[in-house]
């Protein structure tokens, strides 16, 4: 495999409309994309996409992650010809740790009727009532409650047939501001992030969740660069994540167009510095010359410096 094609291994990219456009599979092609991700802008009916699917995996010359925010409630992409899920707090509120796993796996082994095998859940940031992004999507505001369903929706997707995926680490559940706009900051210390905002993510590490998405959130705590987000902090996603709780699985960030990232930086530069920090799979989700950046970025970062390629590989 080429470096180009190493590195579209690492992009995981949405595209518009129903059908990819031709531009868009060429980039595909060229780059040899390994990932995609699915919004409700790409689905009229849910049975067509297996045949979406089997365009991007022949654009990209082999086997894809075909991905989604299938949380259920709030959150869902799939909105015809599909099961109208709970949510998880509403799946909290009914005090059923076994439910909340059976209606997991009955969202994965939907998923895997379609074709898609990475589902981009769930949510285990603990809620607080002023946080303006979570809110029911949230399992609670106790992080034993969330903890406890967090997992049993973790252990159900995958024994559906899917990949899981923890999100927002290290948790922005108390943040006060909406990272899709701005950059939120957690200022609270290292033992109150390890009590209570890692605890889902520390169970679920243990339930052998297969990913964790990283968050845009400044961690003072853990990071002394000022208001650099948690996406692209080696402090956070190579140090704790990695070294101090031994996750092992897929790292992916949060969408790289969100405001929190670009309001102090480029889409490609995010993508290089996070990828450096320690993520596995770099998410950008709506605009294809920024997607393309990003990859001719870490490309020409390849050609100064030997160890962004030795990363790659």
């Amino acid at each position: 495999m080429n470096l180009k094609k190493r590195i579209g291994q690492l992009m995981v990219v949405g595209f518009q409309g129903l059908e990819p456009s031709d531009d868009f599979l060429k980039f595909v092609e060229e780059w040899g994309i390994g990932g995609f991700i699915f919004f409700a802008r790409n689905i009229d009916r849910a049975e067509r996409i297996p045949q979406v699917v089997r365009r991007l995996e022949d654009a990209a010359g082999g086997p894809i992650f075909t991905s989604i925010d299938q949380e259920g409630g709030l959150v869902m992409r799939i909105l015809t010809s599909g099961s109208p899920f709970p949510g998880a707090m509403a799946l909290s509120a009914t005090d059923d740790v076994d439910l909340t796993r059976k209606i997991h796996t009955a969202i994965g082994r939907e998923m895997r009727a379609l074709n898609l095998n990475w589902n981009l859940a769930p949510v285990l940031d603990i809620n607080h009532r002023d946080n303006p992004g979570i809110g029911a999507r949230s399992f609670g505001e106790d992080p034993e409650r969330v903890s406890r369903f967090g997992c049993a929706a973790v252990e159900g997707l995958q024994a559906g047939g899917v990949l899981a995926c923890a999100k927002h680490f290290p948790g922005k559940g108390h943040a006060r501001v909406d990272s899709h706009l701005t950059l939120p900051t957690i200022p609270y210390d290292t033992a109150r992030l390890e009590s209570f905002e890692l605890q889902p993510f520390r169970a679920a590490i243990r339930s052998g969740v297969a990913s964790i998405m990283t968050s845009h959130v400044f961690f003072p705590a853990y990071e002394s660069t000022p208001n650099l987000p948690a996406t692209l902090s080696k402090a956070v996603l190579t140090d704790l994540l990695r070294g101090k709780l031994g996750f092992t699985g897929l790292l992916v960030t949060d969408d790289l167009e969100m405001g929190a990232i670009t309001e102090a930086y480029g889409v490609a530069e995010a993508g290089f510095r996070s990828f450096m920090a320690g993520a596995d799979l770099l998410l950008i989700c709506h605009d294809l010359d920024r997607e393309r950046s990003c990859a001719e970025k870490i490309l020409d970062e390849c050609r100064h410096n030997p160890d962004v390629e030795k990363r790659i590989n």
